[in-house]
């Protein structure tokens, strides 16, 4: 309705074109990942990128399992304090560490999820416990076993964390002491050993 006058428009339809979906051939494959060559090797990746996620997964949850079941039959008699604080700060720190590397700041985090810092703490604090009895039960099997360590593994250490960083190498090696990578691939074979033991039937 125009200034109380009714309006009839005419509209011509020229063409209708159906949307072109690209056709499934070794090209598309190729444009879809460099990688491969055919669309045979594209499915083939897909596949196993698909398997191996199962796979992680399904390691992860007996690795869960086979941890909380170790730290449930443990007799911890006392967390003492100071640990269960340094793990709340611990955490934090990671946490807003992370959003820093998003480009957001603490302040700015806080802001825009209107909490403060000490509800942040509050929040960390209700699992605290828990990771500071895991990882008293991982470092005494690690100390139990004495696991040793080797140049190799250290060096594949390094290496990892350089990557999964992207930083060089000699940078890693100059931030970690020697004596901290060896306990964090002591305390790894630990979770190993405790995740070995579970048998999955």
């Amino acid at each position: 309705v125009l200034a109380g006058k009714e309006a009839v428009f005419a509209t011509k339809v020229n063409e209708v074109k159906a949307k072109e979906v690209p056709a499934l051939d070794d090209e598309l494959a190729k444009d879809i990942d460099e990688e491969v060559e055919t669309l045979d090797e594209l499915k083939a990746k897909f596949r196993k990128e698909l398997e191996d996620a199962k796979a992680e997964a399904y390691n992860d949850a007996v690795e869960t399992a086979a941890i909380e079941t170790a730290v449930a039959n443990a007799e911890i008699k006392e967390i003492p304090e100071e640990m269960f604080h340094e793990e709340v700060h611990r955490a934090m720190n990671d946490f807003l560490g992370g959003m820093q590397q998003q480009g957001i700041s603490p302040e700015m985090y806080f802001q825009i999820t209107g909490t403060t810092e000490e509800q942040l703490h509050e929040q960390y604090q209700e699992d605290a416990g828990k990771r500071v009895r895991t990882n008293l039960v991982i470092e005494a099997i690690a100390k139990a076993e004495n696991f040793e360590t080797t140049d190799e593994e250290v060096k594949a250490e390094i290496a990892d964390l350089a990557a999964q960083y992207n930083m060089p190498v000699e940078q890693v090696e100059k931030l970690l002491p020697v004596d901290m990578l060896q306990h964090d691939i002591a305390m790894k074979k630990a979770v190993e050993a405790i995740t070995d033991s579970v048998k999955v039937k």
